[in-house]
């Protein structure tokens, strides 16, 4: 069964849920608005094609007695091509560079994706040695990047400006911010000016371990 048939709109309400954060069945059945035993049977199918997979762990709240989380299992793509003479749908499997490629096609600036395609693509030390990256800003000058990485001075030697040109002779300038997250996670608790900006708007181009989520999450608690 492909992917695109799979997901009905029920399971995918799961996976968006999932996508956020690890979860129970029950906190799934509240989300989702649906009853516990259909959320259950949802879930064991889900993990029959390795969409979804669950881990028993401690209970704190009723110690002696484990709780079943789920979590997102496989990263994958359903695609649908149309265009004169070709016409094609296919399940695709990502590795990290495609994950990051396919993300930024959902880039609200469509002009941008070029751009950081070509910079993502001929950098690709940038996407093995951080562990995310960020879009902070653009403009018509200028894209904004977030790199977070324990290799700083590395990363910033080689990457922190770089102009790309378009296949129109266009040209931006890539400008790359390089921290680790500990320097972030000081700079929001600072109220520091440079990580308010860096973090205002920040949008997840790839991140490991929901990095990005966890900078956002910093932020919001900051200003609540």
């Amino acid at each position: 069964m492909e992917y695109g048939t799979l997901l009905t709109d029920s399971k995918w309400n799961i996976i968006k849920e999932l996508s956020k954060k690890e979860q129970t069945p029950t906190d799934l059945a509240e989300k989702t608005n649906t009853s516990l035993a259909n959320i259950s049977q949802q879930l064991r199918l889900l993990e029959a094609y390795g969409l979804v997979k669950k881990e028993r762990k401690i209970n704190t709240k009723e110690p002696g007695k484990p709780r079943t989380v789920f979590s997102l299992g496989k990263e994958v793509m359903h695609t649908i091509i149309v265009s004169k003479y070709f016409a094609e749908k296919k399940d695709l499997e990502l590795d990290y560079l495609q994950k990051a490629i396919f993300t930024l096609w959902m880039m609200e600036r469509k002009e941008d994706i070029y751009y950081l395609e070509k910079f993502l693509i001929t950098n690709e030390e940038v996407i093995k040695k951080c562990d995310a990256i960020g879009l902070v800003k653009s403009d018509n000058e200028k894209i904004e990047l977030l790199l977070v990485t324990e290799h700083i001075q590395d990363i910033r030697d080689k990457y922190s400006n770089q102009t790309v040109q378009n296949l129109e002779d266009k040209k931006k300038t890539i400008v790359c911010w390089t921290h680790n997250i500990k320097e972030i996670e000081e700079g929001i608790k600072g109220n520091n000016d440079h990580f308010i900006h860096l973090v205002k708007n920040l949008k997840s181009v790839l991140e490991k371990d929901n990095l990005i989520k966890k900078i956002l999450d910093m932020k919001n608690e900051k200003n609540t």
